[in-house]
């Protein structure tokens, strides 16, 4: 009776190495979505494509995003936003086991679309503290 439960532990222990291989072949990519003045862009897609691979994930309210990948080479890109515009990024590298951390910045859409930027209480305190012009 312990020779089958020892067997029947085993067998239920196989599929959780067998996975824990495959975890073995893959990277995290870590990333921020900003704005050229460095303030986060939430809710932007992100697309990661390989030749064998395609992921994509949305930026936090915090313009963060991660995503477990097999290793491989990939382009990471951005789509278009109002006020920015598509963002690509070639030949980044995940390699198995490791974390890769990108920025990605989009650009000032030149389509006439008018941008906003959020306004920190930091650059609030720096307007007030100026001194007016006469």
């Amino acid at each position: 009776m312990k020779k089958l439960l020892s067997f029947l532990t085993i067998l239920a222990l196989l599929p959780a190495s067998a996975f824990g291989v495959q975890t073995d072949k893959a990277g995290r990519l870590k990333g921020r979505v900003v704005d050229v003045a460095g303030m986060p862009i939430p809710q932007v897609q992100v697309i990661i494509q390989s030749p064998a691979d395609s992921f994509e994930v949305s930026s936090n309210e915090d313009g963060y995003f991660e995503i477990e990948a097999p290793a491989g080479t990939y382009q990471i890109r951005s789509e278009k936003l109002p006020g920015f515009a598509a963002t690509r990024r070639e030949g980044v590298q995940v390699k198995a086991g490791e974390i890769v951390e990108v920025t990605i910045v989009p650009a000032v859409s030149s389509e006439g679309v008018l941008c906003s930027l959020p306004v920190t209480d930091a650059a609030i305190k720096k307007l007030k503290g100026r001194k007016s012009r006469p």
